[in-house]
């Protein structure tokens, strides 16, 4: 079994239109970000959870952590994106982790 890293693009998706009833039913909470497409077809897959979802800013040429991948059903298909954990949710927790080691990390 080879195992390949791959990325994909995906569209953030509104956790209202997530917690729709031919979604997820309301499984989707505020510290959850869904992303994928509604159509299916673009998603994480079983093996992903702990992979991350990244957001592109330009003007700061830079990539930024915004999720971790949590759970999803079955791999692209309609109206069941990949769901992830929000890291800013839990940023002052992360940050004060950091900060306990002792490295001079700095989470932006």
């Amino acid at each position: 079994l080879k195992y390949l890293l791959t990325e994909a693009q995906v569209d953030i998706i509104p956790i209202s239109t997530c917690n729709r009833h031919d979604w997820y039913a309301g499984m989707v909470k505020d510290n959850m970000i869904c992303a994928g497409s509604g159509k299916g077809g673009i998603d994480g897959c079983q093996g992903d959870s702990g992979g991350p979802l990244a957001c592109y800013i330009p003007d700061l040429t830079r990539y930024y952590l915004v999720g971790i991948s949590s759970f999803g059903y079955g791999c692209g298909r309609p109206r069941l994106p990949g769901v992830y954990l929000q890291t800013g949710f839990y940023r002052r927790w992360i940050q004060t982790k950091f900060s306990r080691l002792g490295s001079g990390g700095h989470i932006e």
